[in-house]
């Protein structure tokens, strides 16, 4: 039921990005819309994605840009919001190592700021997978989990995987491997 696709790319050469994002019919394949972004700072990486939408926004005929105020960031940091991308990247392959590099790249983040709510929440679901998967010993990261689910709630009571992850948590202390 799909009609539309956003798709696009980006190639990066130190500082500088070029972007290119494509809106296509999905029935058919045709582009509707095409725009690049060239020449852009990646610390104005916000600044662009706001520029995207906006356009791909007038692009489908909506009305949103200028009566809706852009949407709230939850760090304005952009090597904390790196950090964080590159831990989602590991998180979603679910292998030992992968969890282990995932938890470096969200603790990362969160050392540069502390108050990043969806590191918060990524740590706190990558020590429940790991739990509930038996990659480390029983109960050991689990108060982790715990601790960055209660975090990243205080944060953003709206965050689903922190939910998600504090649920799963309990239930792993039932679960005793034979």
């Amino acid at each position: 039921g799909v009609e539309t696709i956003l798709a696009g790319g980006f190639n990066q050469s130190g500082d500088q990005l070029r972007i290119e994002v494509r809106l296509v019919n999905a029935k058919d394949g045709s582009v509707m819309w095409a725009s690049n972004f060239e020449q852009k700072k990646l610390g104005d990486i916000f600044a662009i994605q706001d520029g995207i939408t906006c356009q791909i926004v007038t692009e489908l005929k909506v009305k949103l840009c200028g009566d809706v105020p852009p949407a709230s960031r939850y760090t304005q940091n952009v090597e904390a919001y790196q950090a964080y991308l590159k831990g989602l990247y590991y998180r979603n392959k679910l292998g030992p190592e992968e969890l282990n590099k995932a938890v470096g790249y969200f603790n990362e983040a969160l050392k540069i700021d502390p108050d990043y709510a969806l590191a918060h929440e990524g740590l706190a679901s990558v020590y429940a997978v790991m739990e509930l998967n038996s990659q480390v010993e029983p109960q050991s990261v689990a108060p982790l989990a715990e601790q960055h689910a209660q975090r990243a709630l205080e944060l953003d009571d709206n965050l689903a995987g922190a939910y998600v992850a504090r649920g799963a948590v309990p239930t792993s202390r039932n679960y005793a491997p034979d």
